[in-house]
């Protein structure tokens, strides 16, 4: 069971999608998405440059026991908090060109392209203006808790693969999904995104968001 809509909204190839949730009765933008022409997938934060990054080396069937300490720091910072995903399976982080999970092209089945922590909603300015290019996204029904901090996921699928879309992610006791659906691009299947977002465990807010991605050791 999911908790998307049969008809998700249809925005533009090309459009800032910037996802909301309502906090102290103001819309507060989280994070945007893009799609490009040919199937890749655009992500940042709206939170400015990054103040730190981290990186971990380890085996696939470890990756659920991942602990802070086991984290490196990198020393060279990327300029911005955008991320992107393309049809060829490379993942640019800053000057950085991985490799992921699984081709965009070759999509067959739903794909978590990273989690991302947030900052408190406060952090979040109401937006100020809307351009040409923005399609706002409003995530209804979400409950901010102030002792359990918010995380969420960007997942990626085919749009035949809409109703398997996992509508929580592990540990999340509160949740809420958007998805949108984009037609048309030229070497990726119709794609839809799902924003998945909610709470777990209490702990901590974070100061600042942050966005971790797997990828394929070289």
């Amino acid at each position: 069971m999911t908790s998307f809509h049969p008809n998700p909204p249809l925005p533009e190839i090309g459009q800032r999608i910037r996802f909301a949730i309502e906090y102290e009765g103001a819309w507060r933008p989280l994070g945007w998405i893009r799609a490009g022409e040919d199937g890749s997938i655009y992500l940042g934060t709206l939170m400015g440059n990054p103040t730190s990054a981290k990186e971990v080396n380890k085996a696939a069937e470890k990756l659920t026991t991942i602990k802070y300490r086991e984290l490196r720091d990198l020393t060279s910072l990327p300029k911005s908090s955008r991320l992107s995903f393309h049809p060829s399976g490379e993942v640019h982080i800053a000057n950085k060109v991985v490799t992921g999970l699984v081709p965009l092209e070759k999509l067959q089945k739903p794909l978590q392209l990273c989690t991302i922590r947030f900052a408190h909603p406060r952090a979040y300015r109401p937006p100020a203006k809307k351009d040409t290019n923005d399609f706002d996204l409003e995530i209804v029904g979400y409950q901010v808790d102030e002792e359990r901090p918010l995380y969420g996921a960007i997942i990626v699928a085919p749009w035949t693969a809409e109703p398997h879309l996992p509508a929580k992610l592990p540990n999340m006791t509160q949740f809420v999904g958007a998805a949108i659906g984009l037609r048309g691009f030229t070497k990726t299947p119709d794609l839809l995104i799902a924003i998945v977002l909610g709470h777990g465990p209490k702990g901590p807010w974070p100061a600042t968001p942050g966005i971790a991605v797997l990828y394929r050791a070289e």
